[in-house]
């Protein structure tokens, strides 16, 4: 890419650019006052989802616009401090990759669910990265450009200007002027989006629910969140809970049934039919497979906030064992940010009931 030649009055640009960015502060303020207060009524189900694509492009817009008033200011009042402008520059980088990383990866957890698409990996970082890759090529393209051209860009033509990294007036320049444009293209985009997820998700409601009961003030269709909760895990490998679809588990097999109606608490019936009758082997399994269910469930938006896993261990031979866990959302949470170990996560579960054969070990 070749450097530029641009003839512009840089002090007047910035001076503009603060009273824009203003003006924009405040459409953006109106426009997510109007989805959060008002929005979000129209959507029956899947509330917590969408929500949380509002927040992450809101933070990534108020990061853009909280850039651009920082460096217009110090390009007006401070433009000798090319060191501080950089300074700026990098931590604005750091948080702005990561703000719009999120808000793709959040975005093509959305689409993953709302299409064919699937997720077959459980680790965090590569879930995390599959989600961006889901969103097409582009959107990536999109994604990779924005962050090319508002992070490097500008960098790389103050060395080809100065020698040196510093930021200087022509790169301050590019930097916001690419951001404001990105900026304007998401803030445009947020009520058609938000209309688009509407009929999104209208087109995929279960054509055999019922209207007809009473319904709380916060009108939450159980039976649909539950539905999403299973599509979701399937898609992010639980074939499990396909009946047909058996896990193999140490020399056996296991299935997993979430049980569909208007519940307001997620209730997995596990079977696990095995030959082998090392119970210190079968409880270790038990609990890794607990664990990266509950991880997996953790990183699902929906409107519920109670998860049992009912375990029926049927070991040949032997009479059929139970054992019991219930976490809440919050509960679950804490429990998985402070990194247990499958067997650490299970101990710190408080609700939770092991066959006597399990107890202890």
């Amino acid at each position: 890419m070749m450097n530029i030649e641009i003839n512009i009055d840089y002090s007047e640009y910035f001076s503009t650019l603060l009273g824009l960015v203003a003006t924009l502060l405040g459409l953006l303020i109106a426009a997510s006052t109007f989805i959060l207060q008002n929005g979000f009524t129209s959507f029956k189900y899947n509330r917590n989802m969408f929500l949380k694509h509002y927040s992450n492009l809101s933070k990534l817009l108020f990061y853009g616009f909280g850039y651009m008033i920082y460096i217009s200011i110090t390009q007006k009042y401070f433009s000798n401090y090319s060191k501080l402008l950089l300074i700026i520059h990098i931590i604005f980088s750091l948080v702005f990759i990561k703000s719009i990383l999120d808000l793709y990866s959040h975005k093509g957890y959305i689409k993953t669910l709302f299409s064919k698409r699937y997720n077959p990996y459980k680790g965090r970082l590569r879930k995390y990265l599959r989600y961006i890759r889901n969103n097409g090529l582009i959107q990536n393209v999109i994604l990779l450009t924005a962050i090319f051209i508002i992070v490097i860009y500008p960098i790389w033509i103050a060395k080809l200007d100065t020698g040196c990294f510093w930021l200087t007036e022509k790169s301050a320049f590019l930097s916001t002027a690419s951001l404001f444009i990105y900026s304007i293209y998401y803030l445009i985009s947020i009520i058609p989006e938000f209309y688009g997820f509407s009929i999104q998700e209208l087109e995929n409601i279960v054509e055999s629910e019922n209207d007809t009961n009473n319904k709380p003030e916060i009108d939450i269709d159980y039976k649909r969140e539950l539905e999403t909760l299973k599509i979701a895990l399937i898609k992010n490998g639980y074939n499990e809970l396909n009946p047909i679809a058996p896990k193999p588990f140490l020399d056996g097999e296991l299935t997993n049934n979430l049980r569909i109606g208007d519940y307001s608490e997620a209730f997995f019936v596990i079977n696990i039919r095995i030959k082998d009758s090392d119970v210190f082997q079968t409880r270790d399994a038990v609990e890794k497979y607990a664990f990266e269910l509950y991880k997996s469930i953790a990183t699902i938006r929906i409107d519920i906030n109670s998860f049992v896993l009912s375990i029926f261990v049927e070991i040949e031979g032997d009479k059929q064992r139970n054992i019991f866990m219930r976490l809440n959302r919050k509960d679950l949470k804490e429990l998985i940010l402070r990194n247990f170990t499958a067997k650490d996560f299970v101990n710190g579960i408080e609700n939770k009931l092991f066959d006597e054969l399990y107890r202890d070990l």
